[in-house]
């Protein structure tokens, strides 16, 4: 846990080591939401930073596509 001070103006600073785990840089937008439990920061995801998180996806399908030629599948 990390305990962080909300200034005179409702800001607060997120520590560098978040910064760097979440990739967060002066801009980024971060989505804030509030439920029974209290108020959560989150990252916000965007489709750049996905690039290439389906890489392997044609590679899935042509071993697939093989499978069913040998009738292994």
């Amino acid at each position: 846990m990390t305990l962080v001070k909300i200034s005179e103006k409702g800001q607060i600073v997120i520590p560098v080591t978040f910064r760097k785990k979440w990739n967060l840089e002066g801009g980024s937008t971060i989505i804030l939401t509030d439920d029974a439990d209290g108020i959560h920061i989150r990252p916000l995801i965007r489709l750049s930073d996905l690039s290439g998180i389906d890489e392997g996806k044609g590679l899935l399908q042509k071993l697939q596509e093989m499978r069913e030629e040998e009738g292994d599948f």
